[in-house]
């Protein structure tokens, strides 16, 4: 069973991948940026603030697909399997 913390951490994961990365892709295409990452730059975050929003989406997406598959290969496995 899937706990709402994994799909919230996808869900999550895939929103700053695409402010992160796509702000700094219109900023360097178009010279305008969006979303948060464009209040953000606003407030003085530097230009590369963009790709560290884009790269914390890029880990939590990661994390949140390596959970769902290790929930998927045995839960009854996993759970039989702890240290003492």
């Amino acid at each position: 069973m899937q706990k709402k913390g994994e799909g919230l951490m996808l869900l999550f994961g895939a929103i700053l991948f695409v402010q992160g990365f796509g702000s700094a892709v219109t900023d360097s295409g178009w010279g305008v940026s969006f979303g948060v990452a464009a209040l953000l730059r606003e407030a003085g975050m530097p230009g590369w603030g963009d790709l560290v929003i884009g790269g914390t989406g890029c880990v939590f997406l990661a994390l949140g697909a390596w959970r769902r598959l290790a929930a998927r290969r045995d839960p009854v496995e996993s759970r039989s399997n702890t240290s003492i």
